[in-house]
C-alpha cells in the first residue's frame, strides 16, 4: 500500500527573509469594533473564512465584500471572534512555521490569542504572525501563520491596527422583521425583532434599530420592539436601520365572545347541544384529549392560555426490574401494521402514533423492550403496558392517546387562537383535519406543535393564516385542496421521527388525489425553515400553484419543488442553505422569478420517465428562468446547480422544450463548472454558448 502525505512547505514564501524581531504591542482593544483585515499586499483582498462558517474552516484571500466570512470583532481577552462562539484560530495548536489559519469553538487556548502591532501585524502563538502564503495575490491564496519578517504579505489594515485604514463599515441592504406572533387579540402583546442585512443576506450586528406602527390607533410598538394590540384591525410594523427599512403585518382580532368552555368540559358535547353556526370561546387552560366534530359555520376562538391537549397525564407507575411501567395503556391508533419503508431505522415505531413525553420532550419509540434505556420507551400493545427507564419523579409524564382534535365535513368552521399539542394523529392524517367534501375552514393565529403526524390538514377553500406549526413527527401541513391559502405561517422544524423524506415528510407537501388536479394552491409569505426534508412541495397534477414571498432556510432537501404539475409561479422568494433550491421535477408551464437562492443546486428542472398525468406525457416543458440572483457556497463543487437534467433520453428537453435561462445573476464562488445541460457539467462560456443567460451576470 502506497501513503501519500502531504505536508503545507512554506518554502517559496517571502518569509525566508528574516528580520529582527519587533518589539510585542500593546494587547488589542475594544476599539476595534467589526471589520474585515484586508491585505497590505492586495489591499482589495481581505481574510475571509472559506465555506462555510464553521469548526475547522480554514481561511483564503477574497475580494473584499462585507460578508459574513470576512467581518471579525475584537475582544478584551485577545480573541478575534468570527461569530460570538467561533474564534481565529491557528489550527493545530503547535504554533509552527505554516500552520493553516481557521476558526474553531473559542477556547481560550494561546493559539486563539491575537495581537495587533503598531507595523500591522496580526500576531499569535509563538509570537508568529499571519502571512499570505508565498506573497502571492490570486483568490484562494492560503492564511498561514509564520515567523514575522516584516514583508507586506504579512500586514493587514483595520481601523485598530494604528498604522492602516478603517475598512468601509458594512452597509445595510434591507432589514428582516418577524414578529413572535403576527395576530393578536386585543390586550395581548408580542416581540417584533428586526435583523439588519447586507447585500448577500448576511446579519449586520451593531446598529440602532427605529420602530414605528402604521396605524397606532389598532397596535403600539416601543423602542424595544415590544408590540401591544389595542383594537382590531390590521396595521404595519416597520424598523428602520440606516436609512433602510422593513417590515411585517399585524392583525388585531377583537377580544373573543361566546359560548364559553372551560377545561374539564366536553367541547364536543357543547357543540352538539347547539345549532351549526355557534361562537364558542375556549377558556384559558389545559383542556384534554378533546376531540371535535363541528357543525357548519361554528367558530372555535381561544383565549391565551388555551390549550387543546391530546395526551393523558401519567402519575401511577409500577417497577419490572429496571423498567418503570404505566399499565392500562389501551389506545392504539395505529393505521399502519408497518413503515413500509417509510421509518428509519432509527424511528423503527414511526407508523405507530403514541408517543411519550417528558417535560414536553418526546422519548424515542423503539421497537422492542429490551432497547429501552435512556431517553427511549416501548409500548406493549398486547399487554397495555408502557415501558421506559428514566425516573419520573419530578417529571410530568404525558402519552398521547387522542387521534384529533378538529375533524368534520361541515363547512366555513373557523379555528383561531388554540395551542394544538400531543395528538396521536397517525401518519399523514392532520391533527386538524376536515375532511375532503368539506370547504372553507380557517385556521389562523394558532400554535400547533408535537403532534405524531402531520399539523394541519387543508380541503377546498381553506385559509392558514399566521399559524406556528413546529416540531410535528411527520410534517407540517398536507392534504389536499382546491383555492387553498397558506400566508403568514412559521414552518419549522418538522419530521421530528425523521420519516423518509422522498414519501411525504419536512414542511409542506400537496398533492392532486386519484388522477384530479389540485387546482389554484397559493403558499404566500411563510417562514419556512429548519424542517427535515423539503420545504415547500406540490406533487402530481398541482396546477396554477404560487410559491410567493416565502423565506425558506435550512431544510434539509429541496427548498421548493413542483412536481409532475402544470402552470406553476414561483416568485421573490429567498432560499438559503437548504439542500437544494428550487427543483421543477417533469412539469410544464413553470415561471421561477425574483427569486434570492444561497445554496447548492439552485434551480434545476428534471424531464423523468413519469407516465401520463392530467394533460397526457408528463414532461418538463416552457420552464421560464429569470431575473433570479444565485450564490454558491464556496466549496460546492462542479456539478448540477443550475440547470436542466433528463433521465429519459430526450434530449428535446433541451432544444425543442422551450426552457430558457434569461437575464439571472450568478456568484459562484470558484465553482469552475456548475451548470448543467446537455447531460454534462458546462462552464459559465459554455452555458452561454448554448444561449443561455447571455443578459444577466456570473462572478467567478
Amino acid at each position: 500500500m502506497v501513503v501519500t502525505t502531504f505536508a503545507f512547505c512554506a518554502c517559496s514564501d517571502t518569509n525566508t527573509v528574516t528580520s529582527p524581531k519587533l518589539p510585542d504591542a500593546p494587547a488589542l482593544s475594544l476599539g476595534l469594533g467589526v471589520g474585515a483585515f484586508s491585505s497590505r499586499i492586495a489591499p482589495s483582498k481581505c481574510i475571509t473564512v472559506r465555506g462555510a462558517i464553521a469548526d475547522g474552516s480554514i481561511t483564503d484571500l477574497r475580494p473584499c465584500d462585507g460578508s459574513a466570512g470576512q467581518r471579525f470583532t475584537a475582544q478584551s481577552n485577545d480573541e478575534i471572534h468570527i461569530t460570538p462562539a467561533l474564534c481565529l484560530d491557528a489550527l493545530g495548536g503547535k504554533g509552527n512555521d505554516g500552520d493553516a489559519i481557521g476558526i474553531w469553538t473559542c477556547n481560550g487556548g494561546a493559539n486563539q490569542k491575537w495581537t495587533l502591532t503598531s507595523a500591522s501585524e496580526i500576531r499569535g502563538i509563538n509570537s508568529k504572525c499571519v502571512d499570505v502564503y508565498g506573497a502571492r495575490t490570486a483568490d484562494g491564496t492560503a492564511i498561514i501563520l509564520y515567523s514575522c519578517h516584516g514583508g507586506n504579505n504579512q500586514k493587514w489594515d483595520n481601523g485598530a491596527t494604528g498604522g492602516g485604514t478603517a475598512p468601509a463599515p458594512v452597509k445595510v441592504a434591507s432589514v428582516k422583521v418577524t414578529l413572535a406572533a403576527t395576530g393578536l387579540t386585543v390586550g395581548q402583546t408580542t416581540q417584533a425583532t428586526a435583523t439588519p442585512l447586507d447585500s448577500l443576506g448576511n446579519a449586520v450586528t451593531g446598529r440602532t434599530v427605529s420602530w414605528s406602527s402604521s396605524n397606532t390607533a389598532i397596535a403600539t410598538v416601543s423602542t424595544a420592539g415590544v408590540v401591544s394590540a389595542l383594537a382590531a384591525g390590521t396595521a404595519t410594523i416597520t424598523a428602520t436601520v440606516d436609512g433602510k427599512a422593513g417590515s411585517a403585518p399585524l392583525t388585531v382580532n377583537a377580544p373573543v365572545t361566546g359560548t364559553s368552555i372551560s377545561p374539564g368540559q366536553s367541547i364536543q358535547a357543547a357543540v352538539d347541544a347547539a345549532p351549526g353556526g355557534t361562537a364558542f370561546v375556549i377558556k384559558a387552560g389545559v383542556h384534554r384529549m378533546q376531540q371535535v366534530i363541528p357543525k357548519a359555520g361554528d367558530t372555535f376562538a381561544g383565549e391565551p392560555g388555551a390549550i387543546l391537549n391530546g395526551a393523558r397525564l401519567l402519575t401511577a407507575f409500577v417497577r419490572e426490574g429496571s423498567y418503570w411501567v404505566a399499565t392500562g395503556q389501551t389506545q392504539d391508533n395505529a393505521d399502519r401494521t408497518s413503515g413500509d419503508g417509510i421509518c428509519p431505522a432509527s424511528a423503527p415505531r414511526c407508523y405507530r402514533p403514541e408517543d411519550l413525553f417528558f417535560d414536553d420532550k418526546p422519548l424515542k419509540h423503539v421497537a422492542t423492550l429490551g432497547e429501552v434505556g435512556a431517553g427511549k420507551w416501548y409500548f406493549d400493545y398486547p399487554n397495555d403496558k408502557i415501558y421506559f427507564a428514566d425516573d419520573p419523579t419530578g417529571h410530568r409524564v404525558e402519552t398521547s392517546v387522542s387521534r384529533y382534535a378538529f375533524a368534520a365535513s361541515g363547512n366555513n368552521v373557523t379555528i383561531s387562537g388554540l395551542v394544538i399539542e400531543k395528538y396521536a394523529n397517525p401518519l399523514q392524517a392532520g391533527v386538524v383535519s376536515p375532511n375532503q367534501t368539506a370547504s372553507g375552514w380557517l385556521m389562523q393565529d394558532n400554535e400547533v406543535r408535537l403532534n405524531h403526524g402531520e399539523g394541519l390538514r387543508v380541503n377546498n377553500g381553506a385559509r392558514l393564516l399566521r399559524n406556528n406549526i413546529h416540531h410535528q413527527g411527520q410534517q407540517g401541513v398536507g392534504g389536499f385542496g382546491d383555492g387553498a391559502l397558506i400566508e403568514g405561517n412559521e414552518i419549522a422544524f418538522n419530521n421530528t421521527l425523521g420519516v423518509n423524506v422522498e414519501w411525504a415528510a419536512g414542511g409542506v407537501k400537496l398533492n392532486g388525489r386519484g388522477g384530479s388536479l389540485l387546482q389554484d394552491l397559493t403558499i404566500r409569505n411563510n417562514r419556512v425553515h429548519d424542517n427535515t426534508g423539503r420545504g415547500l412541495w406540490c406533487d402530481y397534477n398541482c396546477i396554477r400553484t404560487v410559491y410567493e414571498g416565502n423565506t425558506v432556510e435550512r431544510n434539509t432537501s429541496w427548498g421548493i419543488q413542483q412536481e409532475i404539475g402544470y402552470a406553476a409561479t414561483i416568485r421573490t422568494n429567498t432560499l438559503n442553505g437548504n439542500g437544494g433550491g428550487i427543483f421543477v421535477s417533469t412539469s410544464q408551464d413553470v415561471e421561477v422569478a425574483g427569486n434570492t437562492i444561497n445554496g447548492p443546486y439552485a434551480i434545476l428542472g428534471l424531464e423523468d420517465a413519469r407516465g401520463t398525468g392530467y394533460y397526457g406525457t408528463l414532461v418538463l416543458k416552457n420552464m421560464n428562468v429569470h431575473d433570479n440572483v444565485v450564490t454558491l457556497p464556496a466549496g460546492a463543487g462542479n456539478s448540477q446547480h443550475v440547470g436542466v437534467l433528463q433521465t429519459n433520453g430526450d434530449n428535446g428537453v433541451f432544444s425543442t422544450a422551450n426552457n430558457r435561462f434569461t437575464n439571472n445573476r450568478y456568484t459562484l464562488s470558484g465553482v469552475q463548472r456548475p451548470f448543467a445541460w446537455l447531460s454534462a457539467y458546462r462552464t459559465a462560456t459554455e452555458w452561454r454558448g448554448y444561449g443561455l443567460d447571455t443578459t444577466g451576470s456570473i462572478t467567478p
